[in-house]
């Protein structure tokens, strides 16, 4: 570093300060703290020589005394003025000297000390402003791959919010930024792997380096909590954690809830520069984000396994109500879902609509029982009430925030594509995607199940039914996705009906 740091400095400057000062001194050079040569003026073949000399006669610098500054004198020959240059927490950072005649040695004794002791400040002043400009532009640059990290981990959050893949897509950012060979990211609890490398770096016996760091590096990195680094090859832990493996290695845990959830680990060729605290904190800096998107998942999970619970509940309400339509709302959920996949709906809208088929028939629960297991013909007011069911579904769901964006398939699933149905009489497409997939696979159920006033009727009888209110009650488009998802996923159901006729 200070090699790099005093190439900065103008020395010129200094040694033209020098002359204005006493245009009697000769001209300056200065050394760096082992001697080297850093600055010479148009005496470089005398002054090396010189201090040449210096060396042998001295010892300088290795066995010259760091307080003995001043004039020295070379084989009764030549005179040397050496000053040595310290800054405050590096020691001496270098030596300034200027060759002298003998004869004028006496008369610069009284002035040359001093004038040489100001510029050593100066050169010193310089060193400390430099050393203080590279550490922060270091830092600045350190903090801006971090910011990068981070907010490239944002970026990961928004394009992969909930499959896997943000976790592959995470250890090859940090490959390329980190500057690493490999990076791997562990998550066994979900037995989840995902290794990213240098495809320019060739790593030997690949399967045992990750067996190692499954066993040996995790369980050592869980029980301390504690990032892990392993640059050097007499680092003691390689004995017991990374035997053998010529490998240098920084491995980060990922903490959720107090305990080791998750790890990061990265590795560098032993050719490759040793792991640094700045690789160290921008790795812990990743690891602190990940953890927090393993939280949310935690908690998205245990949110959405309560919803489940507490719908599940719900049906089971319903379905007590009416043992005639039990399972209807499982049954419609599957079909619809069928539909929905064979759409290529994306996973929020597959998501939707789950919730929206699995909940439709939810306002039942207000239902009457006498109205909802009445063997005859509805009464006009029973038929009311039974409509009402759609609006009290919605009701009861509306204030839910997870199921807003299901409310338009519940709310309108009975709406009819001619706009005779209900509740708002919407008509074609101005009625929502969700529930025109929903009264297709309600109304295939609900003909193919039996009812209190009716026997349940063949599939073969409900697709011919569903072919006739194709474009009155149903969406026309709807109805043929129903009859391809039908005939590729459910028509082993006609083939067992049919079977069974026969036997009778």
């Amino acid at each position: 570093m200070a090699d790099y740091l005093l190439k900065k400095i103008d020395f010129a400057y200094y040694n033209r300060l020098l002359h204005r000062l006493s245009p009697a001194c000769g001209a300056m050079a200065f050394t760096d703290g082992s001697g080297e040569m850093c600055w010479c003026g148009d005496n470089g073949e005398e002054m090396a020589s010189l201090l040449e000399k210096a060396g042998r006669e001295y010892g300088f610098p290795d066995s010259f005394p760091a307080d003995n500054s001043g004039c020295i004198t070379i084989n009764g020959q030549a005179c040397l003025w050496v000053r040595r240059v310290m800054m405050q927490g590096e020691g001496v950072i270098g030596w300034l000297v200027m060759p002298a005649d003998p004869e004028e040695t006496d008369g610069l004794k009284d002035i040359v000390p001093d004038f040489l002791a100001e510029i050593g400040t100066g050169i010193a002043r310089d060193y400390a402003m430099i050393h203080d400009i590279d550490s922060m532009a270091e830092e600045v640059s350190l903090r801006y791959e971090e910011l990068h990290l981070i907010y490239g981990m944002r970026d990961l959050i928004r394009d992969y919010r909930h499959g896997n893949e943000i976790f592959r897509q995470t250890i090859k950012m940090c490959l390329t930024a980190l500057n690493i060979d490999m990076a791997v990211f562990l998550y066994p609890e979900k037995g989840i792997q995902f290794q990213e490398k240098d495809p320019q770096v060739l790593f030997h016996g690949q399967d045992l380096l990750l067996s190692r760091m499954s066993n040996e590096v995790y369980r050592f990195v869980a029980s301390s909590k504690e990032p892990l680094v392993i640059n050097r090859d007499d680092d003691p832990r390689r004995d017991y954690l990374w035997t053998s493996v010529p490998y240098k290695i920084l491995a980060a845990p990922i903490i959720v809830d107090r305990k080791v959830a998750a790890m990061l680990i990265m590795l560098r060729t032993a050719d490759r520069p040793d792991f640094s605290n700045s690789d160290r904190n921008i790795c812990e800096a990743v690891s602190e984000q990940t953890a927090i998107i393993l939280l949310n998942r935690i908690m998205y999970g245990e949110l959405e396994a309560f919803s489940q619970e507490m719908a599940t509940t719900l049906i089971e309400a319903i379905d007590a109500k009416d043992p005639y339509t039990r399972g209807h709302s499982d049954r419609v959920n599957i079909y619809a879902m069928a539909m929905g996949a064979a759409l290529k709906m994306s996973e929020k809208e597959l998501k939707n609509l789950y919730w929206a088929s699995i909940l439709h028939d939810l306002g039942k629960i207000g239902v009457p029982d006498r109205v909802l297991g009445k063997e005859g013909r509805l009464n006009d007011d029973e038929y009311t009430l039974i409509k009402v069911h759609s609006r009290r579904s919605y009701d009861i769901i509306k204030n839910v925030a997870l199921l807003k964006p299901c409310l338009g398939g519940i709310l309108h699933h009975h709406e009819r594509y001619d706009g005779r149905g209900y509740p708002d009489e919407l008509t074609g497409t101005n009625i929502p995607l969700h529930a025109r997939i929903i009264a297709v696979a309600d109304t295939f159920d609900a003909m193919t199940s039996s009812r209190a006033y009716r026997p349940a009727r063949t599939d073969k009888e409900a697709l011919a039914e569903l072919q006739q209110v194709r474009g009155s009650q149903l969406d026309p488009e709807m109805v043929d996705l129903w009859f391809s998802v039908y005939e590729s996923q459910f028509s082993s159901r006609a083939k067992s009906e049919t079977e069974k006729e026969n036997n009778d």
